[in-house]
């Protein structure tokens, strides 16, 4: 009965090492991603916005105006829009 629960116990156990280790490896992988040039240079242009010599930066301005809000938007539900396109236009047209 004991040998059961010390074989379950330790099953347990060598599973979350087996986790333990892979999670080990994948952050060993991203720390050496993160030394490599490729690595640097894009966080460099996306982080920092920094450019080669050659180029130019661009930025586009965000303009609150060209988005609209959901605040700007109708506030009637849109059960009743749909009701009155199906109902109010087909009773208005003699359709």
């Amino acid at each position: 009965m004991i040998y059961g629960k010390r074989k379950g116990v330790i099953s347990e156990v060598q599973s979350q090492l087996d986790l333990q280790k892979q999670e080990n490896q994948r952050l060993r992988s991203a720390l050496a991603y993160s030394k490599t040039p490729e690595f640097i240079e894009k966080q460099a242009r996306d982080k920092l916005f920094m450019t080669k010599k050659d180029e130019q930066k661009v930025l586009i301005p965000q303009d609150s105006r060209s988005s609209p809000s959901l605040e700007s938007q109708d506030s009637e539900p849109n059960w009743k829009k749909w009701w009155s396109l199906f109902f109010l236009e087909t009773m208005c047209c003699g359709a």
